[in-house]
């Protein structure tokens, strides 16, 4: 767990606060989960769920307007996670007409860190590159 655990977090929860959006997220790991808990215990429109990506959103039924992936350290695990998750998703239609992918520790060359296998399967699935430096900033074509 990185110094940086529950900033990403806390920066769009400040800056939604007064909007309807919902921002949940996401890790197995305990000592994460305190630190996010506690970096936003003053925003209701913050939701901590302690498990995995995978198991979340395989029980989840709504639409995503915005997902961060920021899961696992950068790997050859991460990467084939970072995909699994993104077929779950894609394949159960659980992202928005408009949505808005952010992928981070990916580089500024190839191969694309965690977005190894997501990023070329996001661009076969309707999606395109917005933003390509240390993050990949992708966005669905209408």
């Amino acid at each position: 767990m990185g110094l940086g655990a529950g900033i990403f977090t806390k920066v769009f929860a400040e800056n939604l606060k007064d909007t309807n959006c919902k921002i949940i997220t996401i890790d197995p790991d305990a000592s994460a989960n305190f630190i996010v808990t506690t970096m936003c215990k003053d925003y209701n429109n913050v939701i901590i769920k302690q498990e995995y990506s995978t198991d979340f959103i395989k029980s989840f039924s709504g639409k995503i307007d915005m997902l961060y992936m920021d899961h696992m350290e950068t790997s050859e695990n991460a990467a084939l996670q970072h995909l699994e998750d993104l077929k779950i998703l894609i394949n159960n239609n659980l992202m928005s007409e408009n949505a808005i992918i952010l992928i981070d520790d990916v580089g500024n060359d190839s191969p694309y860190g965690k977005g190894k296998y997501s990023i070329p399967f996001l661009l076969n699935n309707g999606y395109k590159i917005l933003i390509h430096e240390y993050q990949v900033l992708m966005i669905k074509i209408s």
